[in-house]
């Protein structure tokens, strides 16, 4: 499942937990609903044309959240890509790929649950 930075409402909080200013917080609300313990949680980089190959998850589900860069992914068979904020989740049973094909880094969160 992909989920656009685009489609998520930003919250803007003021002064949160007594510091100053406003910050902009995007609720990944999708990934909520799968729960599980954190088996890995990484900051991941991926140079010009490496990438990370088709993989299932048997039995532990990923979530991936881009933070620079384009990422070309196959989400079960879907070619997609992503952009910084986007969110892919591949729940237990599903599989997935990402690829970087430009010429600068990318990267992202991962963050795999059992």
């Amino acid at each position: 499942m992909i989920v656009r930075v685009s489609d998520i409402e930003a919250k803007h909080i003021e002064k949160p937990r007594g510091g100053t200013g406003t910050a902009v917080q995007i609720p990944y609300e999708a990934a909520k609903q799968y729960g599980g313990q954190i088996m890995a949680f990484a900051f991941m980089d991926l140079p010009p044309e490496a990438s990370v190959g088709y993989h299932y998850h048997e039995k532990d589900m990923e979530i991936y959240v881009l933070l620079d860069g384009f990422a070309e992914v196959n989400d079960n068979g879907r070619e997609d890509v992503l952009t910084p904020g986007d969110m892919m989740i591949t729940a237990r049973g599903e599989a997935h790929s990402i690829a970087n094909k430009t010429d600068k880094n990318l990267s992202f969160i991962a963050l795999i649950l059992e």
